[in-house]
């Protein structure tokens, strides 16, 4: 039987639509989400609350305009104490969001995680390619670019466009990066996450 989860923030545009996609496809649970204001797309309602086993609340200002609509569901009511400051999606939201729930017991897939964080992570994977350093024959440094041929400045030797790919992807970054158990590419996503500063 799953869990039905109720998000609520204020206007229903970014926090809770976003806590709703990250737990969307996860069969354990029933998700929907919600806003106090009255113009959010989905309002929080009576029925709403009804339904919920579970409410999470983005702030302290939400679980009061829940009380004063229901005061009996006190007890099923979570704050999770996101601030308004992330558009939809935003990787520092989802890096909050992940936290908040894991700590209250809700472990976000790592499907999810792919969604917003996949586009990121692997700019930030081509960024390290546009810079690596490798070795011509010569023995003289050179800064290999993965978009195309290079002339090393010491010998004049000209590296064609595939052999360069070759070399990048032989000394940089693994193949394996995202492959592996789902333990080892969620700690690989907290690793790079907690790098770049998301949290």
């Amino acid at each position: 039987m799953r869990t039905n989860l109720l998000f609520v923030c204020s206007g229903n545009v970014d926090r809770s639509p976003t806590a709703e996609a990250l737990l969307k496809f996860d069969c354990k649970y029933e998700v929907k989400s919600a806003g106090i204001d009255e113009g959010a797309p989905v309002q929080v309602n009576r029925d709403l609350l009804d339904w919920a086993d579970v409410v999470f609340a983005m702030e302290e200002l939400h679980k009061k305009a829940i009380l004063r609509m229901m005061t009996e569901i006190r007890d099923k009511i979570i704050v999770l104490n996101i601030p308004d400051r992330f558009p939809y999606g935003s990787p520092k939201l989802v890096r909050l969001l992940i936290r908040r729930l894991r700590s209250n017991g809700i472990t976000v897939p790592y499907a999810a995680w792919d969604v917003f964080l996949e586009k990121e992570m692997r700019e930030d994977i081509l960024e390290k390619r546009r810079n690596i350093q490798g070795k011509c024959e010569c023995g003289a440094t050179i800064v290999l670019a993965y978009d195309g041929e290079k002339v090393c400045q010491n010998c004049g030797k000209v590296y064609g466009r595939k052999h360069v790919q070759k070399t990048i992807d032989r000394i940089h970054l693994p193949s394996s990066y995202w492959s592996g158990s789902q333990d080892n590419q969620e700690k690989q996503l907290e690793s790079d996450v907690e790098r770049r500063g998301w949290g």
